[in-house]
Formats: structure tokens, sequence, C-alpha cells
């Protein structure tokens, strides 16, 4: 049976229900494209696999994303093993899957920037960021064999609907407890980026590899708001946009940073891209959510 072949962009999105995948479905399904997905789990692998084959043998995929991946900064070996498993060799079965059965597909792995130092030195902090690094230079074998691979280096994302345990929920739960929180140092230095820019950004990106010929080469581009706060600064955008003193349940220095601080670390955006939200219009739709 040959593919069933689609007259609109045929997408496949690994990781649908993450935070990133759920916004990137929505901006599919409103550009009117076809959306799959796939969940992947570590003690799945065999299922996963034949999942995605059947997926792709039958179906005409233009581009999948991988928006799937354990985030987590220890470095127990449980952590380890879920990390290897779900940031390196999710993203390979990707490429072999893409390889035997469907060498046009473009496929879109997600990277990010604390992969590097302010030089812009691959110098990961943590075994998460490594990781990252780890599946890009494994792909890069697939890339070789001519398939259209592309990394793309996020920063601090944000947004409506986010329930993860970062640092604009931590600081927004604060309204409605009232209870005390800790944080790093003040001076920690983060770089938001709205996730609705974020989105827009990875669709120009893909626009952009559609334009290219396979080359042996893996595709790089990153979304750089350019738009470092500090800890205490964001605090104080909080407050300013809401007016509420969130300064006051907050405890600085308390808890260990994964990160390094007041560190800027700029990486090139793709052609054409810079973000459209300031961070105080982000933060004033965020607290709407």
């Amino acid at each position: 049976m040959g593919k069933k072949n689609l007259s609109k962009d045929s997408n496949l999105i690994i990781g649908l229900r993450s935070f990133l995948g759920k916004n990137l479905d929505l901006f599919l399904r409103h550009r009117e494209e076809i959306v799959f997905d796939i969940s992947y789990r570590p003690n799945k692998k065999k299922s996963f696999q034949d999942n995605l084959e059947g997926l792709i043998r039958n179906h005409k995929i233009d581009s999948i994303f991988i928006c799937g991946s354990k985030i987590d900064y220890s470095d127990s070996y449980k952590t380890i093993d879920e990390i290897v498993s779900s940031n390196i060799l999710l993203p390979n079965y990707v490429c072999k899957a893409v390889k035997k059965y469907s060498s046009e597909t473009e496929i879109f792995h997600f990277g990010s920037y604390w992969q590097f130092d302010e030089g812009l030195n691959l110098n990961p902090p943590n075994f998460y960021a490594a990781s990252k690094t780890a599946a890009e230079e494994t792909m890069k074998v697939f890339a070789n064999d001519g398939l259209k691979i592309s990394t793309i280096r996020l920063y601090d994302i944000y947004g409506k609907g986010d329930r993860r345990g970062k640092i604009f929920n931590l600081i927004k739960s604060i309204k409605k407890t009232k209870k005390i929180i800790q944080l790093t140092h003040p001076d920690q230095l983060i770089n938001p980026l709205q996730v609705k820019d974020a989105v827009e950004g990875i669709f120009l990106a893909r626009n952009q590899v559609r334009k290219k010929k396979s080359n042996g080469e893996l595709y790089e581009f990153s979304l750089n708001p350019q738009n470092y706060v500090t800890l205490k600064q964001l605090v104080s955008i909080f407050e300013k946009v809401d007016d509420f003193p969130y300064s006051n349940f907050i405890h600085y220095g308390k808890k260990t940073s994964y990160e390094r601080p007041r560190m800027e670390i700029n990486l090139p955006n793709p052609r054409s891209w810079s973000p459209s939200y300031t961070l105080n219009d982000g933060i004033a739709d965020f607290l709407n959510s």
C-alpha cells in the first residue's frame, strides 16, 4: 500500500502534550495543516518504534517536531537513564525511521541555549544540556546520509497554559497561596521568550529549511529574544504589571541554581525573526491565563 498523499502540509508532533507541543499544534491547525502525534515512553521503546514506522510508512509526513524531552537538572542514576532515553535515543529513533521510510521528511529537534557558554563555546553546565548536544552530534550521522535535520535552540519559554514548575509559575503562585518561596540569587539572568513568538520562529525556520538542499549539514537555529533580565528585575515587572507585592514573599539565594549567574549567551536568530511580545505584555497575558 502506498502512502496517503495529502494536499495540505502534514506534520508529526512527538510530545504534543508538552507546553511547546500544544502551542505548535494550535498554530499548525490554525493554518489548516494536518497534525499527527505520537507519545514516547522510555519503557515502551519497541511500541514507539513500531507506531512511528507505521505512521511514516503509510502517510506522507512533511515535518516531524520532536517536542518531548526529559527535563531534569540532577544527575541521579535514574535521571541519567531517563535523559539518555528521551533526549538522545528518541531523536535518533526518529532519524532512523525517516531514513528507512521517508527520507524527504524534515526533522526538527529542540535544544537549549544552556548548551553554550558566554563565548558561544559548547560547554553545558548540567547533564540535561549535555544530552541536547549529544543528540545533535549523533543526528549529524543521519544528516550526512542526506536527511534534512534542524536543531532549534530555545531560550526561557513562558506563556498562557504553562503548567510547568518554572520561574514564571513559581512567582505567579505567590498571589494565590501567599506563601514564601525560595529562589536563586537575585542577579541570576534569564532571557524570557513568549511561546507564541517561539512558535512563529519555528515556523520561519521550517520555511528556510525547505528552501535548502540537503548537503550533509545539521541546520542550526536559535530563538534568542535578547531580553535579558535579572530574577529581581523579573519580579519587579510582575509587581508593576499586577500591582501586587510579590517580592515580599520571596527569599533569594536560598535555592541552588543549575544555571550560570550573570551570563549572557547570545546565539544568532533565523533571518527576519524577532519577538513581537514585550516582557511587560507577555507577563500581563500570562497572568490572565
